[in-house]
């Protein structure tokens, strides 16, 4: 029953039950048990038509209304859970009325015998469901059956009673089989509610796939969340990996074309809630009035709210939040599961994805610099030398070779080094342009390709990416001779292969070496084209 008046019903669900099937047993057991009578009400009425003095005509036609309407509301269980256990008490409260009629009509020795007839009866059903596999509504329609075809027997003796007679048949058949129509029916919405929701999962997991967590595949998660748990809306909170701060990163459902509420650090709400102990949290009732939301919350919650954690097994990377209005029923535990086993889908996909990044930055990417190996390198400048040949497009490679960079490892050490190596590599992304490729072509040989850039203004480029590297050094406090040379190839004026371009850009680098160092070199008379 839901709580009273401003006090919101929660209830949280630890992540490792997400698949334990719901066991909360005021709920579980009343359908089972409305479905019981559903088969006993017919077998105890027919039982009371044998008695003498048998019950009126009109007594039974009343009594077999009953027995077809209660079949039907115990069939089409209403959503409100409030509203299903409301119905259920009342049938049962019928129930002990009209028998507690019938045998104040018989006598309680009378009365007794038809009420053992219906707890036989519902043993069999009880255990023929359990033995068999067979569903217990199936069998309580059987007993309708069976029941009706009593009434006509038993009841034979007149025209008036024989049109009473199949007036009850037609009555219980008829009850019987809205009855069996509706439960099929809810088995059907069943199923479709767990088909839709597996396939959700699978497209929210394609869509982890195709996108990077922190873009592109917030809105998915979102919107499948909707689905999965049919929300009025849902949102996705994160933490943002700049600020540490918490965000919300989409927002799917009404308010979704407006921009996001910011969340207050002195205000974390919900979310942080979870963020912290990786349970699910459910709020059934009233869920604005919950003191732990935040204000931006507030914003977007309504009357029922689900939340879970986006989680692996040791990591909460988010929270998907969702909620429904009051007019709607209330979120349930499955709901709450199912949300779950999406963030969890989501969450393992997303490490996934970055374990896959990783290790693919590992293949690809120099450890310590963080710019291109040597191998990575050779395939992106032959993959755009292809295509500056096919769209007739000048690009230029840059060679750069630190000079006398082994004083610096027996002086310094190898530390000092490698901080070097660093600092130059940090200093070459800000000197050159956002779409240029970078590489660590060897030791202390890096290579930078330039699209759609000719040699001379890939030298003018460099000459300011060297005077960088002479401010380095100084901030570095490291010898004068602590330089970089350069050489600079063109495509398609200087080479028309990738090998050709290598060649050439590296005899113009070690000819500025030879010239000295801290140098660029480019153009055909190498040594005279030198400047430093």
């Amino acid at each position: 029953m839901p709580e009273p008046e401003g006090t919101p019903t929660e209830q949280a669900i630890d992540p490792e039950a997400v698949c334990t099937p719901d066991r909360t047993p005021a709920l579980a057991s009343t359908p089972q048990l409305a479905r019981l009578l559903q088969g006993v009400r017919p077998v105890v009425l027919a039982s009371f038509a044998f008695l003498k003095p048998a019950l009126d005509s009109g007594a039974l036609i009343a009594a077999a209304v009953y027995v077809a309407v209660a079949c039907v509301l115990n069939a089409h269980v209403p959503r409100r859970r409030a509203v299903a256990v409301a119905v259920w008490v009342l049938l049962l409260a019928c129930d002990l009325g009209w028998v507690t009629a019938a045998l104040l009509h018989f006598g309680v020795p009378h009365g007794l015998v038809p009420l053992g007839y219906g707890l036989v009866v519902g043993l069999i059903i009880l255990l023929t469901s359990r033995t068999l596999g067979l569903e217990t509504g199936m069998l309580a329609i059987t007993c309708y059956c069976a029941a009706a075809v009593v009434y006509s027997s038993v009841l034979v003796n007149a025209v008036i009673e024989q049109t009473v007679a199949y007036l009850i048949a037609g009555i219980s058949l008829a009850g019987g089989l809205i009855g069996y129509v509706v439960n099929e029916s809810h088995k059907l919405d069943t199923s479709r509610l767990a088909h839709q929701r597996i396939h959700t999962l699978v497209l929210a997991t394609e869509a982890v796939a195709s996108g990077e967590e922190s873009g592109s595949v917030w809105p998915s998660v979102a919107s499948y969340a909707a689905g999965v748990v049919e929300a009025r809306r849902t949102w996705v909170v994160s933490v943002d990996p700049a600020s540490s701060a918490l965000r919300v990163r989409a927002v799917y459902g009404p308010r979704s074309a407006l921009q996001a509420p910011a969340l207050n650090p002195e205000d974390p709400g919900l979310a942080a809630e979870i963020l912290k102990s990786g349970h699910g949290v459910l709020i059934a009732d009233h869920a604005r009035r919950d003191s732990r939301l935040s204000a931006a919350e507030r914003l977007l919650v309504e009357d029922h709210l689900i939340a879970a954690p986006i989680a692996t097994t040791d990591t909460v990377l988010g929270v998907v939040l969702a909620t429904r209005r009051g007019a709607t029923r209330a979120f349930t535990p499955d709901d709450l599961r199912a949300l779950t086993l999406l963030g969890r889908t989501v969450g393992f996909r997303i490490q996934n994805v970055r374990l896959i990044r990783a290790l693919k930055q590992q293949a690809t990417h120099d450890s310590l610099t963080g710019l291109l190996n040597h191998g990575s390198f050779l395939e992106e400048v032959d993959m755009q030398v292809e295509l500056a040949r096919l769209g007739r497009e000048r690009l230029s490679l840059v060679l750069i070779d630190m000079d006398e960079f082994k004083q610096v490892n027996d002086r310094a050490g190898h530390a000092e080094g490698n901080r070097l190596l660093q600092e130059l590599s940090e200093t070459l992304r800000c000197t050159f342009r956002a779409g240029d490729v970078l590489g660590r072509c060897g030791g202390d040989e890096f290579g930078v390709l330039l699209r759609g850039v000719g040699g001379e203004e890939a030298s003018q480029i460099s000459r300011r990416a060297a005077a960088a590297v002479r401010s380095l050094r100084e901030a570095m406090g490291l010898p004068a001779r602590t330089s970089a040379s350069w050489g600079i190839a063109c495509f398609p004026d200087d080479a028309r292969s990738t090998d050709d371009l290598f060649r050439k850009a590296d005899a113009r680098l070690y000819a500025a070496k030879r010239a000295g160092g801290d140098r660029v070199a480019f153009g055909d008379r190498e040594v005279d084209r030198v400047s430093g």
